[in-house]
């Protein structure tokens, strides 16, 4: 049941997924968001509605807190890009969904501008689904050249390696059988 929390209609539009583990500074979630709308804003240009366009899907209860100021301003930011009926928020999921939220979108996108190994991308991977990760911390050891390595403070290079995932289907494919093959490499070991 790991859907509940999706629009009824995302198999049909389909859906980039961020599991951001948490809203420091360093995770970079805005840079999410920001990357995000220029994926959209590419769609809308080629003659896209927005309406039609995948939806973003920021998984994980602490994005609902709006007791927390970082949580807040991703909301406003969201709601200042005109994009609330595209970024859905999941809340908290069960451990036993995330496997199925991940091996479900079109791809994965985690622009953390540091980590220490980065799980929530390994588990990605893990699904067999295609990445697109910051080139900094530890990212280019755990993801190699089976994933896109953008700077995560450029949402326009962000975006448009989404773009190039989103609209290459066959070489995400490709890169989700990769990065599922490469995290055979690594354990909790």
């Amino acid at each position: 049941d790991f859907d509940k929390s999706l629009p009824s209609d995302w198999r049909e539009k389909g859906y980039v997924i961020y599991l951001g583990g948490g809203i420091q500074k360093n995770k970079n979630s805005e840079g999410v968001v920001n990357a995000y709308k220029v994926f959209v804003d590419t769609l809308v240009s080629e003659g896209k509605g927005l309406g039609d366009v995948p939806y973003l899907v920021i998984a994980g209860k602490i994005f609902l807190n709006m007791e927390s100021k970082e949580s807040k301003k991703l909301h406003e930011l969201i709601t200042q890009f005109g994009l609330n009926e595209k970024v859905i928020f999941t809340g908290f999921y069960e451990d036993k969904e995330k496997y199925s939220l991940l091996k479900n979108s079109l791809l994965f996108v985690h622009l953390s501008l540091y980590e220490g190994f980065g799980i929530a991308v390994g588990e990605a991977r893990r699904a067999g689904t295609a990445v697109v990760v910051d080139k900094n911390s530890s990212y280019p050891e755990v993801v190699g050249d089976t994933g896109l390595l953008v700077d995560g403070n450029d949402p326009v290079e962000s975006g448009n390696a989404i773009y190039k995932l989103y609209n290459d289907r066959g070489l995400a494919v490709t890169l989700g059988a990769q990065a599922r093959e490469r995290s055979m490499q690594f354990s909790w070991s």
